[in-house]
């Protein structure tokens, strides 16, 4: 099978014309950090984190992190760009020669344009075609049996939260001093975190008859549990598999986005290609050509020429009608497994619930 290429010309004009990646051996300032995804908290790879107006910048690595150092702070404003989110601005405190910042992007609910290709066929398609040609060769669950160890943490926070509301909660008066504390950096709305669990467990796998097993081998429980938030926080443990041609969200399906339909359903487009795990990996968006479809908006990366998913990112379009629920994020990310298959590594599942009488009432956001 002859591998499929595809070749992408990026023109950066930040200041001069090209990014300097600026690392010193001593003095001046140590700039590190990590960009994530506001809505998923995830890592955002291959992200440019850079000084406007001059040719000063790196590049985040697979996993969202970067550092370097610079001899003098050539502007006060750090600026960090990628692919499906908007720009952000930073200020620098010149006071401080070390730091360390934590930015969260805000994913843009990007609109891909139509475009007529009047000779050939869209690239973006033609990748397609082959993810969905290879998906059977690509999926996990092809494996006749597996096994895997499972860190699992599944998280409830309250959000949209008053004071006079938190003191009313049984037991909670005593403790106000809780909501004072509460957490404000990861996340620009403030959540109170009321509770958690945490488990480890051996996961096993076998398809034919299908069947699953997991042994729990350890497991904690912190915080205030209420039956009323049993089966809302049941709904979390999903089995989401995006090879499949529909995706359980709570109590509706979903079209995946490399569904064997999908180009009925999604517009595709090819926006960058960068390298993981020695790999070329191609990033793909992707948005519901029509509103009001059980359809996602997002994003995912492909290895090119095994076609297998890298990593997925995604939401529930904004139209869509589920009860009680105002967002839905996905996050899945895959590693090689010796080089023939490429296997969960990750998997993330972030909810925000919300009743429907009153947005002053509090929500929870449910993360697992």
């Amino acid at each position: 099978m002859r591998k499929l290429r595809y070749i992408l010309l990026f023109f950066v004009a930040f200041g001069g014309g090209r990014i300097v990646f600026a690392q010193t051996s001593h003095g001046g300032y140590e700039i590190k950090g990590i960009v994530t995804d506001k809505n998923n908290n995830e890592g955002v790879p291959f992200a440019t984190v850079f000084f406007p107006k001059t040719t000063i910048g790196v590049l985040t690595d697979v996993n969202g992190n970067f550092t370097f150092t610079v001899e003098s702070l050539p502007s006060d404003t750090l600026k960090i760009r990628a692919v499906g989110y908007k720009i952000y601005s930073h200020l620098i405190d010149r006071s401080k020669h070390h730091v360390f910042y934590n930015i969260e992007l805000e994913p843009t609910a990007a609109t891909l344009s139509e475009f007529v290709f009047h000779a050939g066929e869209d690239p973006a398609i033609v990748l397609l075609k082959q993810i969905i040609a290879h998906k059977p060769d690509n999926d996990p669950d092809k494996l006749d049996n597996y096994r895997y160890e499972a860190y699992n943490k599944l998280e409830a926070d309250l959000t949209n939260l008053t004071k006079s509301q938190f003191e009313k909660i049984p037991f909670a008066k005593n403790f106000s001093f809780i909501y004072n504390n509460m957490d404000t950096v990861s996340e620009k709305t403030p959540f109170l975190p009321f509770y958690l669990t945490e488990t480890l467990s051996d996961y096993y796998y076998q398809r034919s008859p299908k069947k699953t097993k997991e042994i729990i081998k350890a497991n904690i429980l912190k915080g205030f549990k209420n039956e009323t938030l049993t089966p809302y926080l049941g709904s979390l443990y999903q089995n989401i598999n995006v090879y499949k041609n529909f995706i359980p969200i709570l109590d509706k399906k979903f079209v995946s986005p490399i569904s064997s339909s999908g180009t009925l359903y999604y517009k595709y487009k090819i926006k960058d290609t960068q390298e993981v795990y020695g790999h070329s990996v191609i990033l793909v968006q992707f948005t519901p050509k029509r509103p009001y479809e059980n359809c996602f908006y997002g994003s995912f990366w492909v290895v090119d020429s095994i076609y297998a998913i890298q990593r997925i990112s995604m939401e529930i379009s904004k139209e869509a009608n589920i009860d009680w629920v105002n967002q839905v994020s996905v996050y899945q990310e895959f590693a090689p497994l010796k080089d023939s298959l490429w296997f969960y590594v990750k998997d993330k599942f972030i909810a925000n619930f919300v009743l429907p009488l009153s947005k002053k009432l509090p929500s929870f956001i449910g993360r697992k």
